[in-house]
């Protein structure tokens, strides 16, 4: 307003109003997110808001059973219980699988792949190592690969479109499994 004057910071303010309806979309029909997944795989896009409602609910329902899982895996094993540093990031690698959102949040997901491949490479423990590289790979090729320049404005689209919100969960699967049926790098021996 200082610089440009009431009139001025009225139409940016518009403008921003606009850029944020952009993102205004039923949930239900966005394509990376869960609920467009499951409205478009499961029932043809004929799908009412309830199907917001129950997602949510099952999410959070599996998160929290995440935890527990984590909790009883502290309890049983010698190691003490340290911040839960994979919870969060899960939780934040869920957001635009969550929410209508631009392409570029699915980077959030990055430590959670950090992590899945750091498992990989440095736990000796981790089992069936080459299934979890193949999905892993996979998984991260709407990542790598997501530029009209690399694979044409189709192919692109056709990442845009729920492939990617559909890589984002199976990378986010991955580093939960990990998680859960490894023992922490930092646990010595005894």
């Amino acid at each position: 307003s200082i610089f440009l004057g009431f009139t001025g910071n009225s139409k940016l303010l518009f403008k921003w109003l606009g850029a944020m309806q952009d993102h205004n979309l039923a949930l239900q029909k966005s394509p990376n997110t869960i609920y467009g997944l499951i409205n478009f795989s499961c029932f043809n896009g004929h799908v009412g808001a309830w199907l917001i409602a129950v997602t949510l609910v099952l999410v959070g329902f599996f998160f929290v059973y995440f935890i527990v899982l984590n909790d009883r895996i502290a309890t049983n094993q010698t190691w003490t219980r340290k911040p839960r540093f994979i919870e969060f990031f899960v939780l934040v690698a869920l957001v635009p699988n969550l929410v209508h959102t631009d392409t570029e949040h699915f980077l959030w997901t990055w430590p959670l792949i950090a992590y899945s491949i750091s498992q990989l490479l440095f736990d000796a423990s981790v089992k069936k190592k080459a299934w979890y590289i193949a999905i892993l790979a996979l998984a991260f090729i709407p990542y790598a690969v997501n530029s009209p320049d690399l694979v044409g404005k189709k192919v692109r689209l056709l990442f845009d479109e729920g492939l990617l919100g559909l890589s984002n969960l199976i990378l986010i699967i991955i580093a939960v499994t990990l998680s859960l049926t490894n023992k922490p790098m930092h646990q010595s021996e005894d």
